[in-house]
C-alpha cells in the first residue's frame, strides 16, 4: 500500500496531491518544482511548452498560470491521512512496549519505515542518545532521529513536536546512533527532501536524481559524476593547484630573496658611497687647507722679508743721524767761549777748521734729508704693499686654487716607469750607464722586509699607474699593520732601504697600519682613507707650474667600486729640479704595471 501512497517525484507520502490530465497524481509542491526548474533552465518561450508526467512520461500542457486549475485528488489525500493516523497509533503502542523488537510478528515496528529512511540496520542499534525535547526532569532515551532537524526524539516527543504533517512529513527519520553524521550526504538545495548522491561537474554542485531528469531538472544534459569520482577529481585538481601554488611560492621566495639581496647590496653601496663622499670631502678640505697654508706661509715670509729690509734701511738712516748729532756736539764744545781772554784768543787758530766742519755738517745734513725723503717714498710704497698683503693673498690664493682644481691628467703623457736594479744603484748611484734598464711587469721584494725602486727621471708632465695586489708567493700576511707600500716621487735616487715618504727627499701615497696617507718625511702625514680590500689601483700625475712648484694628482680606484678618491697636492717645500718616480714594496704585496698605455 505504501507504494501507491508515494509521490513518484519526491518518493514521499503524497502531500496536497493534484490529479494530472493523464490520471496520475503528484504533490503540488513537486509539480511546482518541476515547472520552476524549467523556468530557470530555459527561456520563456521554451517554458510555455509541455511538461512530462513523472509516472507515464506523457506530455502535459501546464504552466505556473494553469497549475491552480488542476483538480485536487481528495480521495488520495484522505487515504494518506487515514494511513498516517493508523501509523500514529502504531507508534503509541510501540512506546508502551519499547522492548518489542523490529521483527515482531504483530508488525508494530515494521511499519516504522513509513516515516521515511528509518535506518539500514536490521537490528536495533545500541546507543546512548537521549531525547533532546523531553520536558521531564530526566530525559528519556531517544527512539528516533530526524536527519534534517538533527534532533533526537523519544516516542512521545516525536508525536508532540514532529508530527507527520505538512513539510515535516517529508523529513527522514532513522534510529539514533552514537556515530557522528560527518559522512551524511547533504540534501538537495532545489529538492529539500532529496539526498545528493551525484555531482554535477559543469555546475560544480551536489545534486539529486530529480535535478538530472530529462526536460525537468535544471542539470539535465550536464556532465554527472558519482560523488566518489568527483571527490577524486577535485582532490587531484586541488593537489595540482597546491603544487602550482607551492611552485609559485617558491618562485616568490626566490624573487623576495633576490630583492632582499639587491636591497642589501644597495644599502652597502649607499653606505660605501657615503663613506667615499666623506673621504673625498676630507681629502679636498685637506688639499685646500694645504694650499692655503703654503700660501699663507709664503705671504708671511714675504711680509717678514719686506719688513726686515725697511727696518734695516730706516735703522741705517737713524744711525747716520745719531753720528751727525755726535759730531755737532763736538763742534759745540769747540765753539764755547770762556772768560779767560788768553784761552779765547788761542782758539782763533781753529776758526777756519771749525768753519769747514760746519760746512761739511751742512752738506751731510742735506744728503741725509735727501736720503730720508727717498726712504720715506720707498717706505710709503712698502707700507702700501704690506697693507695690501691680505688682499693680494686672497686674490693670489684664489687664482692658484682655481688653477689647481682645473688641472687634470689630460695634459700629462702616460708612461710606464722603467725601473733600474736597486743593487746597481748601490754599486754606482750616479753612473747610469752601467745600470740595467728594465720595463717591469711587477715589483716584489726578495728577502728584505722592504725594497725601494727608483725609476728613470721624468722631464715633462707625466702620469703612470700601478695596481697593488696581495703577494701570493708565500709571504702574504696581515696588511692592517706596519708599513705596506709607498708610491710617489723623489728629488734624487733613493737607496733600496729608503722607504717612500719617510725621508726628506721623497713624498707620496703610503699605506701604513691599514690606512692610506699622503706622507712627506714621515712628519707630515695626511690621512686619505682606509685601505679596504686589495687589489686597488693608484694613478699619479705630475704637472709643473711656472712659479708655484709641482702639482701631484693621485687617483685611487678598484675594480669593484670604480674610482674612489681624487687628491691634489701642491709641492713647494723642496727644490724639485729633478723628479724620479719611486716605489716601495714589502713582502706582503706586489705592484703590477700595465702592459701598455
Amino acid at each position: 500500500m505504501e507504494d501507491e501512497l508515494t509521490c513518484p517525484v519526491c518518493l514521499e507520502l503524497f502531500a496536497d496531491p493534484l490529479l494530472l490530465p493523464c490520471s496520475h497524481s503528484v504533490c503540488k509542491a513537486c509539480i511546482q518544482d518541476i515547472i520552476n526548474s524549467k523556468l530557470k533552465a530555459k527561456t520563456k518561450a521554451e517554458a510555455d511548452q509541455k511538461v512530462v508526467c513523472p509516472s507515464c512520461r506523457k506530455d502535459i500542457c501546464i504552466n505556473t498560470e494553469t497549475i491552480n486549475t488542476l483538480p485536487k485528488n481528495l480521495a488520495l489525500e484522505n487515504i494518506v491521512f487515514r494511513y498516517q493516523e493508523e501509523y500514529s497509533k502504531t507508534l503509541t503502542r510501540s512506546s508502551a512496549s519499547p522492548s518489542l523488537d523490529k521483527h515482531d510478528t504483530s508488525g508494530t515496528l515494521s511499519d516504522a519505515s513509513l516515516l521515511g529512511e528509518v535506518g539500514d540496520a536490521e537490528f536495533p542499534v545500541e546507543h546512548n542518545q537521549l531525547c533532546e525535547l523531553c520536558e521531564t526532569s530526566q530525559n528519556r532515551k531517544a527512539a528516533w532521529h530526524c536527519q534534517q532537524c538533527k534532533v533526537s526524539y523519544c516516542h512521545s516527543c516525536l508525536d508532540k513536536f514532529h508530527p507527520r504533517r505538512g513539510s515535516l512529513m517529508r523529513h527522514h527519520i532513522r534510529q539514533p546512533s552514537d556515530i557522528a553524521d560527518d559522512d551524511t550526504v547533504p540534501f538537495c538545495s532545489d529538492h529539500v527532501t532529496e539526498n545528493t548522491p551525484i555531482y554535477c561537474w559543469d555546475c560544480k554542485l551536489l545534486v539529486c536524481h530529480l535535478c538530472v531528469c530529462e526536460s525537468v531538472g535544471k542539470h539535465a544534459g550536464h556532465k554527472i559524476l558519482e560523488n566518489s569520482t568527483a571527490l577524486q577529481k577535485i582532490q587531484q585538481t586541488f593537489s595540482r593547484y597546491k603544487d602550482e601554488v607551492n611552485d609559485l611560492k617558491s618562485h616568490h621566495s626566490e624573487f623576495m630573496n633576490k630583492i632582499e639581496d639587491i636591497q642589501t647590496e644597495n644599502q652597502e653601496t649607499y653606505q660605501e658611497s657615503c663613506r667615499r663622499v666623506e673621504c673625498q670631502y676630507q681629502q679636498m678640505l685637506s688639499d685646500l687647507t694645504c694650499v692655503l697654508t703654503l700660501q699663507k706661509q709664503n705671504t708671511l715670509k714675504s711680509l717678514e722679508s719686506t719688513n726686515e729690509q725697511t727696518k734695516k734701511l730706516l735703522d741705517g738712516h737713524l744711525q747716520s743721524s745719531r753720528k751727525d748729532c755726535s759730531d755737532l756736539d763736538l763742534l759745540l764744545t769747540k765753539s764755547e767761549i770762556t772768560e779767560d781772554i788768553t784761552e779765547t784768543l788761542s782758539k782763533g787758530a781753529i776758526l777756519g777748521e771749525t768753519d769747514d766742519d760746519i760746512v761739511q755738517a751742512r752738506k751731510q745734513m742735506k744728503a741725509l734729508e735727501s736720503d730720508l725723503q727717498h726712504s720715506v717714498k720707498e717706505n710709503a710704497s712698502t707700507t702700501s704693499k704690506i697693507q695690501g698683503a691680505a688682499k693680494s693673498f686672497a686674490s693670489g690664493t684664489t687664482s692658484l686654487l682655481c688653477n689647481i682644481l682645473d688641472l687634470d691628467d689630460s695634459c700629462c703623457i702616460p708612461v710606464i716607469p722603467h725601473i733600474q736594479s736597486p743593487t746597481a744603484y748601490c754599486r754606482s748611484p750616479t753612473n747610469k750607464s752601467d745600470t740595467p734598464r728594465v720595463q717591469n711587469k711587477y715589483l716584489i721584494t726578495w728577502g728584505f722586509s722592504t725594497t725601494t725602486f727608483t725609476a728613470e727621471e721624468i722631464s715633462q708632465n707625466s702620469t703612470w699607474s700601478v695596481t697593488i695586489e696581495k703577494n701570493t708567493a708565500g709571504h702574504a700576511g696581515n696588511i692592517g699593520s706596519g708599513y705596506i707600500f709607498g708610491i710617489g716621487i723623489s728629488s734624487s735616487i733613493l737607496n733600496f732601504k729608503d722607504s717612500v715618504g719617510r725621508n726628506d727627499r721623497s713624498m707620496g701615497v703610503i699605506c701604513e697600519n691599514g690606512s692610506l696617507y699622503f706622507s712627506n718625511n714621515s712628519k707630515n702625514k695626511d690621512l686619505i682613507m682606509p685601505l679596504g680590500k686589495l687589489p686597488i689601483s693608484l694613478s699619479l700625475s705630475i704637472m709643473k707650474l711656472p712659479q708655484e712648484g709641482v702639482v701631484m694628482i693621485y687617483k685611487i680606484s678598484s675594480a669593484e667600486l670604480g674610482e674612489m678618491l681624487v687628491g691634489r697636492k701642491l709641492i713647494t717645500q723642496m727644490q724639485l729640479t729633478t723628479i724620479y718616480p719611486v716605489f716601495t714594496v714589502t713582502q706582503r704585496v706586489k705592484m703590477v704595471f700595465p702592459t701598455f698605455v
